[in-house]
């Protein structure tokens, strides 16, 4: 491997490490994408494809001095699970690491970051992804477990108390006016102190209507009506087949569909359909791609595949837009349910 590439800290200083993994991530990028580097320098072109897997082998395993801690943060993993955990952060560093401090994928072009927060966004990534597969819960209720985990440790080190002594009371006291109810808190400090899966629950699915019972209380008591109007001007310009890429980009139809790529997704009959009533999209699915979407000519496949490729960057680049008008976290418990009632209220119009 070539000397560049190589770590070899001096002091092995925050900054040392911030300057290296910053470095390493346009030479990832310049792997990746074949972007020209500073000094002129294609990556892509000039190493082959097994300096490409050591080179990034070597800046992963550089990180574990950063994926230790942040993994070790989930105090409530017993060691097979952190080791699953672990693993999941392993991918997500993966496919993510080019980005780090990369200008290219900066809102604010100016602003710098730890690697150790980078790592520590993309842990909390990883733990929403395991306990969404794990518990069967929607990936809301999975980000509401954060909160709950930090309010747990802030009144266990006051109250100088183990956090198993905390109460849904006290967690609820600290919430203040958070759209998290008592059922969820209930259940989350379940999760929290290492209860059973929900399917090892008795009554399992009373447990998961009322999950989602939750989702709907804290909407209605929550979302006020200026953020309310906010969402409703923005996603009145969205077709149903944006509406839908939205939702799925943010979970609401579950961990497996948020997943799903593109070129599996333009297959299915739902995609197709929602495709054939978009203004842009029934340009290209007509009777004839009907009939031979399981053996589409090369043309035809290319122009559906273009065309579903760039309705998802498009959806991807509105979402952002959102973001300089409402601040999505701020929407966390209540997004979903917005989304399942302008859903329904699409569904009904339509018909």
């Amino acid at each position: 491997m070539r000397p560049e590439f190589i770590f070899t800290p001096v002091t092995n200083t925050t900054k040392e490490r911030d300057d290296y993994f910053t470095k390493m991530a346009l030479c990832l990028e310049s792997v990746r994408e074949g972007t020209i580097m500073a000094d002129g320098s294609n990556l892509q072109e000039e190493l082959n494809e097994e300096e490409k897997s050591e080179l990034l082998g070597y800046v992963i395993d550089s990180l574990e001095f950063e994926m230790k801690p942040a993994v070790k943060h989930y105090s409530f993993l017993d060691y097979h699970q952190a080791e699953d955990m672990g693993s999941l952060l392993k991918i997500k560093l993966i496919e993510t690491i080019h980005t780090y401090n990369n200008p290219n994928y900066l809102k604010d072009k100016s602003k710098r970051y730890s690697i150790s927060t980078f790592v520590s966004k993309k842990a909390s990534s990883a733990m929403r992804d395991y306990l969404s597969d794990e518990r069967n819960l929607p990936v809301n209720a999975i980000r509401n477990l954060r909160t709950i985990s930090k309010i747990i440790s802030q009144i266990s080190a006051e109250e100088q108390i183990i956090p198993s002594a905390v109460t849904p009371e006290q967690v609820m006291k600290e919430l203040e006016d958070k759209s998290i109810s008592y059922k969820m808190v209930v259940l989350l400090m379940e999760i929290y102190h290492g209860a059973p899966s929900i399917d090892e629950m008795e009554d399992s699915d009373e447990r998961l209507k009322d999950t989602r019972n939750c989702f709907e209380k804290c909407f209605h008591s929550e979302m006020d009506d200026k953020t309310k109007k906010i969402l409703d001007d923005f996603f009145d310009k969205f077709s149903h087949l944006e509406l839908f890429l939205a939702m799925k980009g943010c979970g609401v139809f579950g961990e497996a569909m948020r997943r799903m790529e593109v070129e599996e997704m333009m297959h299915s009959d739902y995609f197709i359909e929602l495709a054939k009533n978009d203004v842009q999209g029934k340009k290209y699915v007509t009777e004839d791609y009907n009939k031979v979407k399981n053996v589409l000519v090369e043309a035809e496949e290319r122009n559906f595949k273009k065309f579903s490729y760039n309705k998802v960057a498009k959806v991807k680049h509105k979402m952002l837009e959102l973001g300089k008008g409402v601040l999505i976290e701020d929407l966390e418990g209540n997004l979903e349910t917005y989304f399942l009632n302008l859903w329904q209220e699409r569904t009904n119009a339509k018909d």
